[in-house]
């Protein structure tokens, strides 16, 4: 199906390209091409499938739903004007080290005042590593990513996005003796997500110190057990 508009789609299962309008799905899939859009709205019985690389939508988009980029081509799927969601993001991923290729989600968002509730998306992985290896990627710019790129160019404050807008299924993925989580890195007004890998099996803490050793007792110093000390006092009480 080729549109010049807009799409609403009732109970549909459709094609949609060459169309720069907006997308509207209700208990719905579409499969979008390599292409431009306007903005898209997905209910959350509904699910937009990214079927050949990467596609831009140039206005405000909400994902309640699911928006499936899971195609192995490791596509950039880019929000002009802001987003907001409560559903899911699946995504690829080789999930192994830093610089490990990955989909990417952009998001720009122009407004000046943060004008709505950004939600909180679940971002759904699919390993796509051939070698199910694995490493350890800690701290700023490591890691897988970023998955996630999110930036407020018209926005003075600092609080436009708190972190908490994406989290991992599960909220781990463990791979051998690795766990790999999702960690969101400010750098000025932008935030970026990565996955970040520690071993899932770290070494047990050392347990508590045992008793303290028994003090030896000085030869030097009777000793008497008190029974037998308190006997010999009355014996030589009795004694005179």
């Amino acid at each position: 199906v080729k549109e010049d508009d807009s799409f609403i789609g009732y109970n549909s299962n459709i094609d949609i390209h060459h169309m720069d309008g907006s997308i509207a799905l209700y208990n719905s899939t579409a499969r979008l091409q390599d292409e431009e859009y306007g903005e898209i709205n997905i209910d959350p019985l509904s699910t937009a499938k990214i079927v050949q690389g990467s596609v831009t939508f140039t206005d405000a988009s909400q994902v309640h739903g699911s928006l499936d980029m899971q195609d192995g081509l490791y596509g950039i799927t880019t929000f002009k004007n802001g987003y907001s969601g409560s559903g899911k993001i699946l995504m690829d991923a080789a999930v192994y080290q830093t610089g490990s290729p990955s989909d990417q989600i952009v998001i720009i968002d122009k407004s000046s005042t943060k004008r709505y509730d950004l939600g909180s998306t679940t971002l759904v992985i699919n390993d796509t590593d051939p070698t199910n290896a694995t490493d350890t990627t800690v701290g700023a710019g490591q890691g897988i990513g970023p998955l996630i790129t999110a930036s407020t160019p018209n926005y003075s404050g600092t609080d436009f996005w708190s972190g908490s807008e994406f989290q991992l299924q599960n909220g781990q993925i463990i791979k051998q003796s690795y766990v790999y989580r999702l960690y969101d890195y400010q750098e000025g007004l932008d935030h970026n997500w990565y996955l970040q890998s520690g071993d899932a099996n770290p070494p047990n803490p050392p347990g508590p110190p045992g008793p303290a050793p028994l003090k030896e007792i000085s030869p030097h110093v009777p000793w008497y057990p008190v029974g037998l000390t308190g006997m010999n006092m009355l014996s030589r009480t009795a004694l005179g």
